[in-house]
């Protein structure tokens, strides 16, 4: 069957060739609108292409940094060691590496006994990566680790236990609740002691944490009267 042609009255009827005479002249009136809308949109694909470029190396230029902090660390220089996770939160701020190295300055300044800096540094760290997940138990940990050594057992029970809530800990879970106990009992607190002692029991009964809490719970219920 033969196509029939439109005449020139049902073309200017017709609602879609309204519509594409009337985009037309739209765009004949705002071409150079148009046109600025466009570069300016090129211009920002451009600038974020760039800014993406630039992390990436960024990063790079602060994990190499990290591994040679590492590396100055188990060497024995602390003070090296300290001043290039200093070097990377300075000039890398942002990036995973000089997140990651917040960490790492908290676990040199634990060990070097400065228990005050270590916790800052645990604070910024968990402020970055939030408490969940294998970074947020790493940071919770090496806060609660920093209240225990100062002798700030309520806080270092109560961390303790937020680690153990961490989903997928396993025997670090076990080991937290031990800790959470112990922290507990140092503080008074015998119930909560208790309370953390049982928690390990029944849900990391096959833990090498398990027959010591078990012994502690026994104590903890004899100093209870109970």
């Amino acid at each position: 069957m033969a196509t029939k042609k439109l005449t020139r009255r049902e073309l200017r009827e017709d609602p879609i060739y309204e519509f594409l005479k009337e985009s037309w002249e739209w765009l004949q009136l705002h071409l150079r609108e148009v046109l600025i809308g466009a570069g300016a949109v090129a211009v920002v694909a451009v600038l974020v292409v760039l800014w993406q470029a630039q992390g990436r190396r960024n990063e790079e230029a602060a994990s190499e940094l990290l591994l040679k902090a590492e590396f100055l660390r188990n060497s024995g220089d602390a003070p090296a060691s300290l001043a290039t996770l200093h070097d990377i939160q300075a000039r890398y701020a942002g990036s995973p590496s000089a997140t990651r190295a917040l960490r790492d300055e908290g676990d040199l300044d634990f060990m070097l006994g400065k228990y005050a800096d270590a916790q800052k540094q645990y604070q910024k760290f968990l402020d970055k990566v939030g408490p969940k997940g294998i970074e947020g138990r790493a940071g919770l940990g090496g806060l609660a680790a920093c209240y225990d050594q100062t002798r700030q057992f309520e806080k270092a029970a109560e961390t303790y236990g937020k680690v153990a809530d961490i989903p997928g800990g396993g025997e670090l879970s076990a080991m937290a609740l031990w800790a959470e106990g112990r922290c507990w009992r140092a503080a008074g607190k015998l119930d909560r002691a208790e309370a953390a002692y049982q928690r390990l029991m029944s849900e990391y009964r096959t833990s090498r944490y398990a027959p010591v809490a078990k012994m502690a719970l026994a104590e903890v219920r004899a100093q209870a009267g109970r």
